[in-house]
């Protein structure tokens, strides 16, 4: 059996190419395009970029099934670096060692998972940035308001992400902290859109 010669973030995009209105994921009757998904996943890779991700830099995922695994998995791919797929069923200790012996820099993690990542990083302290998540945020009536604020430019009151420093604190997450409004960002060289950090939305648990 014959398998192209190409990156994964590459095959997305030919299938965008070839149908680009075609489902792409279903997630509690929310319907996601293949144009969408890789919307996301070029906003996720800008904002990894942001936060200072290069290519070889391990990005740790801690999540259940859901969009955002795929929108940070292509994201952070497509950011140059190598995913470390982390069990939701992992307990702090094991969570820890993964991100330990990969070396992982940076977490995406559900917020429901947390607590467990929260007492993990306790011993991981090279990983620098946490960006939290919600198993809530793409259902359907979430998705459309997301969709409507990226669309009109204010993807950047929805993006919650916390320093490893301030990790502790933030029973609700902090916003990203930035110097410049989101217009005025610079533009990622992978994907060309604005470099904000990922936009996943603040949501319910």
């Amino acid at each position: 059996m014959k398998y192209p010669k190409i990156t994964l973030t590459r095959m997305l995009e030919q299938t965008v190419e070839r149908r680009p209105d075609r489902t792409a994921l279903i997630y509690f009757g929310t319907r996601i395009s293949y144009v969408r998904l890789l919307e996301h996943v070029n906003r996720c890779a800008a904002g990894l970029q942001a936060l200072g991700v290069r290519k070889g830099d391990r990005v740790a995922l801690m999540m259940s099934n859901c969009p955002q695994f795929v929108v940070s998995y292509f994201g952070v791919l497509k950011a140059g670096a190598t995913v470390t797929a982390t069990s939701s069923m992992y307990t702090a200790r094991e969570a820890a060692h993964q991100w330990h012996d990969a070396g992982a820099s940076a977490l995406i993690v559900d917020r429901k998972l947390h607590p467990v990542a929260n007492t993990a990083l306790a011993g991981v302290p090279e990983v620098k940035h946490v960006i939290v998540t919600g198993s809530r945020d793409y259902y359907p009536a979430a998705f459309a308001k997301l969709d409507k604020d990226l669309r009109t430019g204010r993807s950047s009151r929805i993006t919650h992400h916390a320093s490893r420093n301030t990790l502790g604190k933030i029973s609700s997450c902090s916003r990203a902290p930035r110097t410049r409004p989101p217009s005025s960002w610079p533009t990622s060289p992978a994907c060309n859109t604005p470099a904000a950090p990922p936009a996943f939305p603040r949501g319910r648990c």
